[in-house]
């Protein structure tokens, strides 16, 4: 069962998570706007590179159309959010092991921009939560929540 109080209450420290809850995502995202929150899908079967992630990232979070197609430009537009100002942030990430064993280099430098967006957010008194889901072997280092 998909519990958002768990993270709406601080009881997990923001970040990057495999998460293995099987609850749709609608029901996520219903549960989070009753508490202020924005929620945001990416289907990872359609992500295989750099492009393709932060194409399908920029589509899922409502980035502007003005944002580049770059690492610097995606950094910037996860660390904004001026377009959807939110009490805090869930962005669940189904099968990122596409994305990880196709572009293994780019996957790191995705990785490391969440994990540094989440953190960046924290400070800003924001949380933001990265949930990877469907997850297959490769990722194991990454914490469960």
């Amino acid at each position: 069962m998909w519990q958002a109080e768990k993270l709406v209450s601080g009881a997990v420290e923001p970040g990057v998570y495999r998460y293995r809850g099987d609850a749709h995502p609608s029901e996520m995202a219903d549960a989070l706007a009753d508490f202020g929150w924005r929620f945001y899908y990416l289907d990872g079967r359609l992500i295989t590179d750099k492009a393709s992630f932060i194409e399908e990232t920029g589509k899922a979070m409502g980035f502007p159309a003005y944002g580049g197609q770059n690492w610097d430009a995606f950094e910037e537009m996860i660390r904004d959010l001026n377009w959807d100002r939110a009490e805090g942030y869930v962005l669940l990430y189904e099968y990122p092991q596409y994305f990880a064993t196709n572009s293994p280099k780019e996957w790191a430098i995705a990785l490391s921009i969440l994990q540094g967006a989440t953190r960046f957010w924290a400070e800003q008194g924001v949380p933001m939560y990265i949930l990877l889901r469907r997850v297959d072997g490769q990722l194991q280092q990454i914490p469960i929540l």
